[in-house]
């Protein structure tokens, strides 16, 4: 009974997320997470990104991946709150990133 009330008072999000009040975080699946103050200022569609994102860094199979879309989307904060995710949970720990000079003075 218990674990059914705690498992119903989880709020999931459209995008795959979901809100554990006990501790203040939105997760995604093995783990990954995200801080409210940080998910919360990403759009539904950002959302998504991080969490496709986070589901090719899991697939063995995949050796890397492509995050293109038009410009103004959100492409750079949704690869911050990516790098964040992986950081606070432990996953990672160095990235190396490679941008257009015009993005690394955002």
């Amino acid at each position: 009974l218990m674990k059914q009330q705690n498992e119903s008072s989880k709020e999931h999000d459209d995008s795959g997320f979901v809100f554990d009040p006990t501790t203040a975080r939105y997760f995604l699946n093995n783990g990954f997470f995200l801080l409210p103050d940080i998910f919360r200022k990403l759009m539904p569609h950002q959302r998504v990104a991080v969490k496709w994102l986070w589901e090719h860094h899991l697939d063995k199979k995949i050796h890397g991946c492509i995050l293109g879309d038009d410009m103004g989307l959100g492409k750079t904060i949704e690869i911050l709150s990516f790098i964040h995710g992986m950081t606070v949970t432990n996953f990672a720990k160095t990235f190396l990133l490679i941008v257009p000079a015009m993005v690394s003075i955002q």
